[in-house]
């Protein structure tokens, strides 16, 4: 079966990766997904009455019937009652408009309470057949479903929801569909653990092999609390092979072409959290996890759906790309102005980087207000590794 294939079939399956197999690279073997296509069902509503705070039906009688108890807990991994995700696909053809109800998005649906032994549909996927049919060329495309699933894992949207320019040049996975996730992401999930810069050394060499195939990458704090979950730069070594070779290789999909040259990507990474008030208004930056029972990671790459307060839900992003080819806040190539990232971007032989209001907010300091303190410059590049210093300044 089709369905089969584009989830969990194998890469030869497809027209790039399979959802599967496109993640079990990504996640540098940490993560194998596994599921079922179960028989289909009908609903009753028509398509233009679907849309209707992201509830696109009620669930339970036509999936239920279908798919057993015994089933369920079968997917409920970590027995917390819930169906660990559920896709649902489309027979229709999609919008071209996200704000369709023919379109793909990702949602909680929170009408019922946990039950072990009767799991019940909390994440979960909606999208349609015809996603699969985007390369344009006959042959399965898994793309969509690997922005989905990303989704499916806790992972935000990159790209900006408010015509302010994407914090990342539209080339990544969580932003236009393209290639693999960036080592910001990979950081997120767990999936690798970084050479952490923490300041007891003025400077450093170190040779990163490339993100593309080995769990590396740089990262740099002086006061980093040991988690993803805080601001710092992250170095990593991109080049055109493992997950980013198809999308470099080929220009015969509807979405941008990846760098086709190998570089360094510098993220600015601000995933802080914060803690909210019952109407999930901003009230302060947490110190611990768990302090307060309503905390997420307060900065967005969109205005519209940050959680701090103004004038900082625009100037602090969640991910940030420093640019090699930028050197003015006002370029028409910032992304912020709605800049594309190219080759240019990435930081080649003898190209350094200092913080700048360029690029942060508060000129050479972190979001926080500490100063980043450090130069970062590409000394070579080699095939599959990069030698690169970083020096305090």
């Amino acid at each position: 079966m089709i369905l089969i294939k584009v989830f969990f079939g194998q890469a030869s399956d497809t027209y790039w990766e399979s959802v599967t197999s496109f993640y079990y690279k990504s996640s540098y073997g940490r993560l194998k997904i596994t599921g079922e296509v179960v028989n289909s069902i009908k609903i009753s509503q028509s398509s233009t009455n679907l849309y209707e705070h992201n509830i696109p039906f009620s669930f339970e009688d036509p999936l239920y019937e279908v798919v057993s108890d015994e089933k369920r807990k079968e997917y409920d991994s970590d027995d917390d009652g819930f169906i660990d995700a559920t896709i649902f696909i489309y027979s229709s053809k999609y919008s071209s408009s996200p704000s369709s109800s023919l379109w793909a998005w990702v949602w909680y649906y929170g009408k019922y309470s946990a039950d072990v032994d009767s799991p019940k549909v909390a994440n979960y996927m909606w999208a349609s057949y015809e996603f699969m049919h985007d390369s344009g060329n006959n042959k399965i495309d898994a793309h969509t479903y690997i922005h989905e699933s990303g989704h499916l894992l806790g992972l935000d949207d990159y790209y900006n929801y408010d015509n302010e320019g994407d914090p990342l040049g539209a080339l990544e996975m969580q932003s236009y569909n393209v290639s693999d996730q960036g080592s910001h992401t990979k950081l997120l999930n767990g999936w690798f653990d970084p050479y952490v810069i923490d300041g007891s050394k003025d400077e450093v060499e170190i040779k990163l092999n490339t993100a593309s195939l080995y769990n590396e990458a740089i990262l740099i704090n002086d006061n980093w609390n040991g988690t993803p979950i805080d601001e710092y730069l992250l170095v990593e070594y991109y080049t055109p092979l493992g997950n980013n070779y198809h999308d470099a290789a080929s220009s015969n999909r509807n979405y941008n072409t990846m760098y086709t040259e190998a570089g360094l990507r510098i993220y600015h990474v601000d995933a802080r959290l914060v803690n909210l008030n019952s109407r999930d208004v901003f009230q302060s930056y947490a110190t611990t996890l768990g302090e307060s029972e309503n905390q997420f990671i307060g900065a967005s790459n969109s205005r519209s759906l940050s959680y701090l307060k103004s004038p900082y839900n625009s100037k602090y992003k969640l991910s940030q790309l420093m640019q090699a080819d930028v050197n003015k806040a006002t370029s028409p190539k910032h992304f912020l102005n709605g800049g594309v990232a190219s080759n240019s971007t990435l930081y080649h032989e003898g190209q350094s980087f200092e913080a700048s209001s360029v690029f942060f907010a508060n000129n050479t300091q972190f979001n926080n207000g500490e100063e980043v303190g450090y130069r970062i410059t590409c000394l070579s590049l080699d095939g599959a590794s990069a030698n690169i210093r970083i020096e305090k300044i």
